[in-house]
């Protein structure tokens, strides 16, 4: 996937996190956030880029 495929994902989650209500960010810590947004952008790029591989070829 590319990078601003990537850079698009990470504005939307980052959107949606801005919208979450104060009490989700007091009960989950930031760590978790962090690294639950990063992980799951990996984890969509990694499998868009294989599926638009094999349509590809």
């Amino acid at each position: 996937m590319s990078e601003s495929g990537s850079y698009k994902i990470r504005g939307a989650v980052f959107d949606k996190l801005n919208t979450l209500p104060i009490s989700y960010f007091d009960k989950t810590p930031s760590g978790d956030i962090m690294s639950r947004t990063i992980n799951d952008v990996d984890n969509i790029g990694q499998t868009l880029s294989q599926y638009l591989g094999n349509i590809v070829y």
